[in-house]
């Protein structure tokens, strides 16, 4: 053994190493040692890191209140826009179920909550002080897709004069084959111009939601006809005919409610 050698050999032992060990493995050994120490050092609590952490926790406050103060002022100074926006919508919807009246309708609202999330609002529109129609605003959980809202309008006497979906979340195709309405366009029509039908066909047909019409509330509730009623609902969309049909029928009973209430039907 030359003396270059022993010097390595010796001075891995001076590492903590056998003598007999060669360089490469006394480094690694040294390596790990290092790197051992530095986790724990990583891991130990010091005052600079209790600093940061201080620190690093009044920054995310900062940006929590700062972003909190922004969405809360933007949602203020957007509160009456977008709740004028929602009514405009619905007296549009009004609108185009109602015939013509002049009063106030929004006024006239009469909302209740009943058991099971069943939400409604029944508007009374008037002409010239008479009762021109009503319009029934409701909304269930019972769609295929979830939430589903109509609108459904009746004649002073109680009859459906038009259905309309206002909010759904049906499969495109197949549920919504039951809830829109849409028009259809043959060749002959396709340049023809669109003329406005008067109330109540102003709306563009539905295979379901026609079905109702001049329907009386003393018939509700409606079935479909796979329940022993009459209503035909859309093959593969059982459950979105059903949704329609107890939405329907659940404005005519609030209805016939307040009918009774007045003397206007027994």
């Amino acid at each position: 053994m030359n003396t270059e050698e022993k010097n390595v050999r010796m001075d891995a032992g001076a590492n903590g190493n056998e003598p007999w060990m060669d360089v490469s493995a006394a480094e690694r050994q040294r390596q790990e040692y290092l790197k051992r120490k530095q986790e724990e050092q990583e891991r130990k609590v010091t005052p600079a890191k209790i600093r940061n952490i201080f620190y690093l926790g009044i920054f995310l406050f900062l940006v929590c209140a700062v972003a909190a103060t922004v969405m809360c002022f933007a949602n203020g100074v957007t509160r009456i826009p977008r709740r004028q926006a929602k009514q405009q919508k619905l007296v549009s919807a009004l609108n185009e179920v109602l015939p013509p009246y002049n009063n106030a309708i929004l006024k006239t609202a009469e909302s209740k909550e009943n058991p099971g999330n069943i939400k409604s609002t029944l508007y009374t529109a008037k002409k010239d002080g008479k009762v021109a129609g009503y319009a029934v605003q409701i909304s269930a959980p019972e769609g295929y897709g979830g939430k589903m809202e109509g609108l459904i309008s009746f004649s002073p006497e109680g009859r459906v004069c038009s259905f309309v979906i206002t909010e759904h979340s049906e499969t495109p195709g197949l549920g919504s084959e039951v809830t829109d309405r849409k028009d259809v366009r043959t060749f002959a029509t396709l340049f023809a111009e669109k003329k406005r039908k008067p109330f109540p066909e102003n709306l563009p047909p539905g295979k379901v939601l026609d079905q109702f019409r001049s329907r009386s509330v003393k018939t509700a509730p409606w079935r479909l006809r796979t329940e022993g009623g009459d209503i035909d609902g859309r093959s593969g969309a059982t459950i979105s005919s059903k949704a329609v049909t107890l939405l329907a029928s659940r404005a005519a009973e609030i209805l016939k409610e307040k009918l009774q209430k007045e003397g206007k039907i027994k």
